[in-house]
């Protein structure tokens, strides 16, 4: 948060979220509040005051809102991000299923992007901690950017069959790595 103040709102993830935003998506809610809104922010799982430099994580699947406190613009910044907690990767695996509010879902192109990104993320966290563990430097890091980039270019030239014969080599590349 860069400037200014706000109250977030966080309801848990599954039915409270989907209830608050069955009955709320896309609506300002400010004061003064009417009774059924009064009574939706009180179901809040979470509330919090936001302030400048503060920095706050929670999973875009729970339905949140924020409430601008006082008259001075408040500035934030939203970043996707998925953490390796079991359960966050479970939500993240849902995308698109009936677990999440219908008019939140991704398209379906933009959602493979992201678990592709994902997935080429994990596969350099994976290819760093082998190269610690074997006492590697980062100088081959250059070859998973190469690799990256032209998995990125066949991509957006159509190239599905170099694509795929691309994934396999570097799954059988991660084998051997890893065995």
């Amino acid at each position: 948060n860069w400037a200014g103040y706000k109250i977030l709102f966080v309801w848990r993830y599954g039915e409270d979220s989907l209830r608050v935003l069955e009955q709320f998506h896309k609506e300002i809610i400010k004061p003064p509040f009417n009774e059924k809104e009064r009574k939706i922010l009180q179901s809040a799982a979470k509330v919090a005051l936001v302030g400048p430099g503060d920095v706050f994580v929670f999973s875009g699947a729970n339905a949140h809102m924020t409430l601008g406190v006082g008259r001075a613009l408040s500035l934030t910044a939203y970043e996707s991000y998925v953490n390796l907690n079991t359960r966050n990767v479970h939500v993240f695996t849902r995308s698109g299923s009936k677990e999440h509010f219908e008019d939140c879902i991704m398209e379906d192109s933009d959602l493979e992007d992201l678990k592709d990104d994902v997935v080429d993320n994990v596969e350099d966290m994976l290819t760093d901690m082998e190269r610690q563990r074997n006492g590697s430097n980062e100088g081959d890091r250059n070859d998973d950017s190469s690799r990256k980039r032209k998995r990125e270019e066949d991509i957006s030239n159509g190239d599905k069959s170099t694509e795929r014969q691309r994934e396999g080599n570097d799954q059988d590349n991660t084998t051997k790595q890893r065995g």
